[in-house]
Formats: structure tokens, sequence, C-alpha cells
């Protein structure tokens, strides 16, 4: 209580310090309600706004995957049915001509479905047709063959699986993995399902997955992934060693369970996260997004912080110009109380400068009539005493009584 007695004596006793925190405590009050309502308002539609951005990110990118799986998987399913393919796999090695014509129609869904890297129809007995780009041999005859038994194993059903690629020229390096459907084909028969005569494998091109990963992910330290819904594995990333990682708990996977997209936070790590899912068709997979929070706010953090600098630059910037603006008003006060004071000393030659024609420029003006005046009276004062002097003095000499002239 004593500092703010004291600091209140210290600005009460000089008006250019109340002028000068009259100004501050204004300009401050103007800076702090802007920031106020910028921060609570505008940054929040921000960061809601980039946070339904990142959403719709998330399900245009599960949208657009979904559509090219599903063609290849409408793609599939008309050849599972068709009688003349069925005899055409099962005499593909001695049919040069069907051959000609599947491969032609198979090679137009390519080239129009670029994400489709080569198809291959293989007879059970390895024989196969391929028809695509070269990506084909980067897949180990290993992988072709756990693939034929796992579309072999699903009796029919077309499944989509992750699938690991090699580099034939580096002893079977591991270069990475992509994505294929297999789907077996079954021979048409009028009383029952027919044996398995074929496998079709289609390959996904993985420079076209690493693409729309890219696009997905939206931000450098955004994450994207292809996500088991029961499990909660990794599915298929931009890098092969996260495969099988788990990233959603059992708790995640009760909510996401419950409907087919949505969004939530979590924290890992320290780090506030907006994880983002969408499922993809009926493969039982889901597309999850993973973003830091900080990474969707920054924008709007940047621009507070840049709010704040500019409040605190304007702020001091405006307690400059009005120091100057007090100045120019209480320097001629200041010079006003100077004068006062000679005066009360017995100064009555002060005169002050007059710069403004304002209400203190008349100030100054009124001093300066008033101590021209107090100075004429003065000398008008003196002047009438000293004539009155002379008066007295001159009816003592023609009396001749010295004494009563002297007597005051």
């Amino acid at each position: 209580m004593r500092v703010l007695y004291a600091i209140s004596r210290y600005i009460g006793k000089s008006l250019y310090r109340k002028i000068l925190l009259s100004y501050l405590i204004i300009i401050a009050l103007i800076v702090f309600v802007l920031l106020f309502d910028f921060y609570f308002r505008t940054a929040n539609d921000l960061r809601a706004q980039a946070v339904d951005s990142h959403l719709r990110l998330t399900q245009q990118s599960a949208s657009t995957l979904n559509a090219n799986m599903t063609n290849v998987k409408s793609f599939a399913w008309n050849y599972f049915g068709d009688f003349d393919f069925h005899q055409f796999v099962r005499g593909m090695g001695t049919d040069p001509e069907g051959q000609s014509s599947y491969r032609g129609k198979i090679s137009n869904f390519v080239y129009n479905h670029p994400i489709v890297s080569n198809v291959v129809i293989s007879q059970l007995d390895g024989f196969a047709m391929r028809v695509g780009g070269l990506v084909s041999t980067l897949i180990a005859p290993s992988e072709m063959q756990r693939l034929t038994e796992v579309a072999i194993g699903a009796n029919g059903k077309g499944l989509w699986l992750p699938t690991d690629m090699y580099n034939p020229s580096a002893s079977g390096q591991q270069v990475g993995y992509t994505l294929s459907y297999v789907q077996a084909i079954r021979q048409i028969t009028l009383t029952s399902p027919g044996p398995i005569i074929g496998v079709m494998h289609f390959t996904l091109s993985s420079e076209s997955l690493e693409q729309w990963l890219a696009e997905s992910e939206g931000s450098r330290e955004g994450r994207t992934y292809l996500v088991d819904k029961e499990l909660g594995t990794i599915v298929y990333s931009r890098h092969a060693a996260e495969r099988g990682k788990r990233i959603l708990t059992a708790e995640e996977l009760l909510m996401v369970g419950s409907q087919s997209k949505g969004h939530y936070y979590r924290s890992s790590l320290g780090e506030n996260q907006l994880i983002a899912y969408d499922s993809l068709g009926h493969t039982g997979w889901l597309v999850v997004t993973e973003v830091p929070t900080r990474v969707l706010t920054e924008s709007a953090d940047n621009f507070t912080k840049r709010t704040i600098w500019i409040g605190v630059f304007t702020l001091l910037f405006s307690m400059l110009l009005a120091g100057f603006i007090s100045s120019r008003t209480i320097t001629p006060l200041k010079l006003l109380s100077k004068g006062m004071k000679a005066i009360e000393k017995g100064n009555y030659s002060v005169v002050l400068p007059v710069r403004t024609e304002d209400e203190i420029g008349y100030l100054s003006k009124s001093f300066n009539r008033m101590t021209r005046e107090i100075n004429r009276l003065i000398s008008k004062v003196y002047e009438s005493e000293i004539v009155k002097k002379m008066r007295k003095s001159n009816r003592c000499n023609r009396r001749l009584i010295p004494i009563s002239c002297t007597t005051p």
C-alpha cells in the first residue's frame, strides 16, 4: 500500500505524468481489447477452419482411394462371372488369340487407371499372363505364391493385401511394398460352385500410393496410414517398417467402430494430436491421419504472435507520440508555472515565449500582458512617489523649515 501511495503521489505531483499515464491506460486498454477479441474469436475460428480443412482432406483422400479400389474390384468381378473368360483361363497357354484379346482389354483398363501398375492372370499350374509395367518384376515368385495361396483360401472372395516388393538385382533385397487385389477364378457350373482354375492379381503402383499418401498428409508433420479396423495395426504407410505396428488402442477401436468416419483428439508422447479417420469401402480398413494440433493451429498462433508484436510496437510508438504531444502541452505550462513563481519572488520582467495559438498560447499572452501591466503600474507608482517627494521638497525649501522637511 505504501508503494502504491508513493507512486500515486509521484504521479500526482506532475501534470505531465498524469497525462502520460492516461494515454498509456487508454492505448493499452484498446490494444488489450483488440487482442482479446482476436484470440478468443478470430483465432478460434481459424483453428476450427484448419481442423475442418484437415477432416475434408482426409475424407477426400479416402474417397479417392476407395474409388480406385472399387474400380479394380468391379473390373475383377466382371471377369469373375464371365464364362468366356473362364474358358480362356483354362486354355490360356494354347490360345494366343484369346491372350491378344484379353491383353488389350486389360491394358486399356491399366491405361485408364494409372494407380494400377500391372495385372497378372495365372493358372494354378503356374502359367501366367502379365499386363502392365515392369513393376511386376519387383514381386518375387515366393510373394506371388503367397498371394495366390491367400486368394485360393478365400474361396473366390476378393481381398486387398499388402505386398512386399524386391529388387532382383540385389539378391532379393526388399525395397518397399504396395497393395494388391487378389481373387480366385472359379469355373461356373449349373449345379454347384466349380473348382478354382486360376487367380487374378492386381498390383497398385507404389509411386501412386506414395503420392496419394503425401497429398493425404497435407503437411510435413502429418502422417496417413491404412489401418486394420479390427486390430488397429498399420496395413500400409510410407515406411514399410511400420507395417503391423499398432497405433489404435482398444478404446479407440471401440470408438471408431461405432461410426464410419469422424475425428477425435489424443495425447501421444506429451503432444496433442488430431486423429481423423474414414472407412475404406468393404476392405475392413480405415484411412487414419494423425497430425499434431500445433501444426493445425500454427497459422493462427503465428498470426496471434504477430498481432501481439504489432500491438506492443503500436503501444510503444503511441507512448512516444503521447509523450511528444504531452511535452508540447506541458512545456508551456511549466514555463507559465516558473513565470508565476518568479513574480512571487518579485521578478516582474518575465516574458513567456508564445509558440501556439491555442488555449496555452492564450494563457501565455495573458501572462505577458499581466506582467507588462504590473510593470507599468509599478513604474507609474514609482514615478508618482518621486513626483510626490519632489513636491514636498520644494515646499520645504520655500518655507525654510528644514526640521519638518526632514520628517518622514
